[in-house]
C-alpha cells in the first residue's frame, strides 16, 4: 500500500501543472539543443570531407610529381646510355653504368640491353636475359618489351636479379636511340618499391589507399587497404582531368579521386573511405556534444528556479481563482477567466438595461449643477454615454402627453445630422427633458422645428419648448429656466407651435443690474457664517424683488442662483437633508415670491446648522419595504415616497443606485412586471384586470412596460408560459 500511494503521489506530481511548465522550458533547451548538435554535426561533416578532399588532392598531386620528376631523370639517364650504346663502346657504356649506379639515387639497379644480344650489360657485369625473373611476366614478354621502341613500365612485383632473393621493385624501360633513328637497344631500370612507399602512404590515417595505373592495370598501390581486382576497373576511370566521385563497393562507400599523368601513361587515383572520413567528423561531433552537455547540467539548475519563479505569479492566480480547489492551476485560472467573462458578460447587460436610466439621471443632475467643472461634466457624461464636447447646448421640455405616450428613443431619432440629443423622463411634472448639444445653433433650431412636426409628437399633442443656445455647460441650470419659462408661455402663445425663449419679451428676461447687487450681498454675507447677517440680507433681498418690475423667470433665475452659492460655499451634498426644500425641477414650480422665499430660507437655515460631513443612515430596506407593500396602487409616486421618508427623491435615486445599482422607477417596474409575469402564468384573468392589479391605469402603458422588461406582450408571455416554454 505504501508502494502504491507513493506511486500515485508520483504520478499526480507529474501530471502537476508546474511539472508540465518545467518540463516545457526542458523540452524547448532539448529541441535548440537538438538543433544545435544536429547542425553541428552536418557542418563537422562537411568541412571534414571538404577539407579531406581538398588536401588529398594536394597530396595526390605531389605523388604525381614526384613520381614523373623521377620518371625524366631516369629518362635523361637513358638517354646518356644511349649515347656509349651507339657508339658500340661497351667499356664506356659499362662506366656510365657503373658511374649511374654508385650514387643510388635514382634507381636501385640499372641494365642496358642491345639488340640481337642475348645478354644484358649492367655494372657488375654482364648476365643473361633470363637472369631477371619476374614473378608475373615470363622470359618471352620480357624480351618482347626490350625490343619495344617506346617506353614502357612494369608494374611492381616481385624480381629475382640472377637467382637472388626476390624483392618488390618498379620497372622502366627507356628506348636507347637519339632523335628519329631506330632504336639500339633499351635501358632498364629496378626501382625498389620502398621508393615509392612516401608516395602511397596515409599521412592523415583517413583510411586512404592510392594507386598509380597504367592501361586500367595497377602498377602501385597502397597497403592502407585494397580493393578486389575485380571492382577496381569499374571503379577507376580514365580521367582527362582531375575529378572526384563516390562509388559503393561491396556495400561501403567510396570517395576516389583521379588525377592523369604527362609521362608514360600514367594515372594517379586516391581512395578514400567515406566511414573514415565521418569517423572523424563523428569525433568532433562528439567533443562538441560533450561539452554541451557539461554545460547543460547547470542550464537545467537554472532553468528549474528560473520556472518555479516564472510559475509562482500562475500558482497564485490560480489558487486566487479556485481557491486551491483544483490541481491544475492553469485549468483553475481558465474556469476564472471564463467566469469572470460570464459575469462580465451579465455586467455589461446590466449597464446595458441601466443606460436609459443613468442617460436621465445624468440629464437631470447636469440642469440641476450637480457638477463642479468640466471635467466633472464631462466625466460623468462618458459614464453615460453621452457627448457633450460641442459648442453649444439648449434645453428643450415636451409637456404633458396627452393620449399616447411618447418615446424618448423615438425622439432623438429625429435628431438632424450635427445635433446631438439626450432625453430623460421628469416623472414628478410629467415632462420629456432633451439637452441638445451641436457645433452650431443652426441644427438646434432645425431639430426643434423637426420635433413639432413629428408624427409623435403630434399624435401626443405635446408642446416642444426650447431654451435660448447656451455655449458654457455652467449655464445648464439657467438654460433649464429658460425653458421651463417658455413652456409657461403656453397659456398666452398656445401649444400648437414651437415655444422659444427668444420669442419672450427682453425686458422679462432680463434681471435689473439693482438685482445683481443684493445677490451679491447674500454671497457675502452667506460667506461669512453669520446666521443674522443672511436673513437680513435675505429680508433685503425679498423687500426688493417684491418691489421690482421683473418675469417670474428673472425670479428664479436669482434664487437659483442664491441656492447654487448655499451648496457651493457650505458644500452640501446632494442628500443633504437641507436640500429636500430645493430642486431645480420643484423651483421651476413656483408661481410666486412667497413660494420662492419659502424654499430658499428653508435650504439657508438647513445649511447654517448642518455639518456636512454627517452621514445619513442607510433607509434602503425600508424604502424597499414600503415599495413592495405599495407598488400595485395606481397613485404611488417616487415624490410619495420620498416624502413619507421625509428625503429628496435626489437622495432616494442615490439610495437605490448605491445599493441596487437601479434607480427606484426601475425597482418599483420590476416588482410590478415579476407580479405580472406571475398572474400571467397562473391565472386566466384579462389582461386589463392584471393591468389595474398591479399598479397601471392605462392599458397601452402597461403593455409597452411590459414587452419592454420581458422581450413579449402580455399575450405572447402567457401563451409561451401555459405551454411550458416560459420561466416557472
Amino acid at each position: 500500500m505504501a508502494v502504491e500511494a507513493m506511486l500515485k503521489r508520483i504520478r499526480m506530481y507529474f501530471r502537476s501543472t508546474f511539472v508540465r511548465y518545467m518540463l516545457s522550458y526542458v523540452l524547448i533547451m532539448m529541441l535548440l539543443m537538438g538543433c544545435v548538435m544536429g547542425y553541428a554535426y552536418f557542418y563537422c561533416r562537411k568541412t571534414i570531407y571538404q577539407t579531406t578532399e581538398t588536401g588529398e588532392i594536394n597530396r595526390l598531386a605531389s605523388a604525381r610529381y614526384q613520381s614523373e620528376r623521377l620518371a625524366g631523370t631516369l629518362e635523361n639517364l637513358a638517354a646518356r646510355l644511349s649515347v656509349s650504346a651507339q657508339a658500340g663502346d661497351e667499356t664506356a657504356l659499362s662506366r656510365a653504368l657503373a658511374t649511374a649506379g654508385e650514387t643510388g639515387e635514382w634507381f636501385d639497379r640499372a641494365f642496358v640491353y642491345l639488340r640481337g644480344a642475348a645478354e644484358l650489360d649492367s655494372a657488375d657485369g654482364r648476365l643473361p636475359v633470363r637472369a631477371l625473373g619476374y614473378e608475373n611476366l615470363d622470359a618471352e614478354t620480357l624480351e618482347a618489351l626490350l625490343r619495344a621502341d617506346d617506353a614502357q613500365v612494369i608494374a611492381c612485383q616481385p624480381v629475382s636479379v640472377n637467382g637472388a632473393e626476390p624483392a618488390r621493385y618498379l620497372t622502366y624501360l627507356f628506348p636507347l636511340g637519339a632523335g628519329d633513328a631506330k632504336p639500339v637497344g633499351c635501358a632498364l631500370f629496378l626501382l625498389s618499391e620502398e621508393r615509392f612507399r612516401p608516395l602511397l602512404e596515409d599521412e592523415v590515417g583517413g583510411g586512404c589507399n592510392r594507386y598509380v595505373l597504367k592501361d586500367g592495370e595497377t602498377v602501385l598501390a597502397g597497403e592502407t587497404f585494397s580493393l578486389s581486382e575485380r571492382y577496381l576497373p569499374g571503379a577507376l576511370r580514365e580521367a582527362e582531368e582531375t575529378e572526384t566521385y563516390v562509388r559503393r563497393i561491396a556495400g561501403r562507400d567510396y570517395l576516389f579521386i583521379a588525377m592523369p599523368g604527362s609521362r608514360l601513361g600514367l594515372s594517379y587515383y586516391s581512395v578514400m573511405s567515406l566511414n573514415g572520413i565521418y569517423a572523424a567528423a563523428a569525433t568532433g561531433w562528439v567533443s562538441f556534444a560533450a561539452i554541451l552537455l557539461i554545460f547543460f547540467v547547470p542550464s537545467l539548475i537554472f532553468m528549474i528556479v528560473i520556472s518555479r519563479r516564472n510559475y509562482l505569479p500562475i500558482r497564485e492566480m490560480g489558487a486566487q481563482f479556485a481557491a486551491g480547489a483544483q490541481d491544475d492551476d492553469l485549468r483553475a485560472i481558465q474556469a476564472g477567466i471564463h467566469d469572470l467573462l460570464g459575469r462580465n458578460r451579465d455586467l455589461d447587460s446590466q449597464l446595458a438595461r441601466s443606460l436609459p436610466a443613468r442617460r436621465a439621471l445624468f440629464v437631470q443632475n447636469l440642469v440641476r449643477g450637480r457638477y463642479v467643472s468640466a471635467e466633472e461634466a464631462r466625466a460623468a457624461a462618458r459614464t453615460a454615454d453621452v457627448d457633450i464636447d460641442h459648442a453649444c447646448f439648449a434645453v428643450m421640455l415636451l409637456g404633458e402627453p396627452r393620449g399616447a405616450s411618447v418615446d424618448p428613443a423615438k425622439l432623438i431619432a429625429l435628431a438632424p445630422a450635427g445635433v446631438f440629443p439626450a432625453a430623460a423622463e421628469l416623472i414628478a411634472h410629467e415632462q420629456m427633458l432633451l439637452v441638445v448639444f451641436a457645433d452650431n445653433s443652426g441644427p438646434i433650431h432645425d431639430y426643434a422645428v423637426a420635433l413639432t412636426r413629428s408624427e409623435t409628437v403630434r399624435a401626443s399633442r405635446v408642446p416642444v419648448a426650447v431654451s435660448d443656445v447656451h455655449a458654457d455647460v455652467s449655464k445648464m441650470p439657467t438654460a433649464y429656466l429658460e425653458a421651463t419659462s417658455a413652456y409657461e408661455s403656453r397659456f398666452v402663445m398656445g401649444d400648437s407651435r414651437l415655444l422659444s425663449f427668444r420669442d419672450i419679451s427682453l425686458p422679462a428676461r432680463s434681471v435689473p443690474p439693482q438685482a445683481r447687487a443684493y445677490v451679491d450681498d447674500v454671497k457675502r454675507a452667506l460667506e461669512g457664517g453669520d446666521a443674522g447677517e443672511i436673513n437680513g440680507k435675505l429680508d433685503e433681498l425679498v423687500t426688493y424683488l417684491r418691489t421690482a418690475d421683473m418675469s417670474l423667470y428673472a425670479f428664479r433665475q436669482i434664487y437659483n442662483e442664491v441656492i447654487v452659492d448655499v451648496m457651493s460655499l457650505c458644500g452640501l451634498p446632494d442628500g443633504s437633508d437641507s436640500l429636500k426644500y430645493y430642486d431645480l425641477f420643484s423651483l421651476s414650480d413656483c408661481r410666486s415670491i412667497d413660494e420662492l422665499d419659502t424654499i430658499l430660507r428653508r435650504v439657508c437655515a438647513g445649511a447654517i446648522r448642518e455639518n456636512p460631513r454627517e452621514q445619513a443612515r442607510p433607509l434602503i430596506h425600508d424604502l424597499m419595504n414600503d415599495m413592495l407593500a405599495n407598488y400595485a396602487d395606481p397613485a404611488f409616486t417616487m415624490a410619495g415616497l420620498a416624502d413619507r421618508f421625509n428625503i429628496s427623491t435626489t437622495r432616494l435615486t442615490v439610495e437605490f443606485k448605491e445599493h441596487l445599482n437601479m434607480t427606484p422607477s426601475d425597482y418599483l417596474t420590476s416588482l410590478r412586471m415579476e407580479h405580472t409575469k406571475r398572474l400571467l402564468r397562473q391565472t386566466d384573468r384579462p389582461i386589463k384586470d392584471i393591468c389595474a392589479e398591479v399598479g397601471y391605469g392605462d392599458v397601452s402603458s402597461f403593455i409597452r412596460r411590459f414587452k419592454q422588461y420581458a422581450g413579449a406582450t402580455p399575450a405572447q408571455y402567457r401563451q409561451g408560459a401555459q405551454g411550458g416554454d416560459a420561466e416557472t
